[in-house]
């Protein structure tokens, strides 16, 4: 299963690691919202991460294209 984290901060990266990479999920982590949302039709998550905490402006449009 894809995973798509949207985050600036690598500690959020290295938590999500350690609990979801045991388990076989696969993590595509972006550090720029405006390119998480250009690649998301090649990506295909099943489930997004996007931390609202680091772009306050971009969680809602992000969340309208999903």
């Amino acid at each position: 299963m894809k995973i798509l984290l949207v985050a600036e901060k690598d500690s959020t990266r290295e938590s999500l690691l350690h609990h979801l990479r045991p388990r076989g999920f696969d993590l595509i982590h972006y550090r720029h919202p405006i390119k998480a949302m250009d690649n998301i039709d090649e990506i295909e998550p099943e489930v997004v991460f996007f931390s609202a905490e680091d772009f306050p402006r971009h969680w809602k449009p992000f969340i309208k294209l999903f």
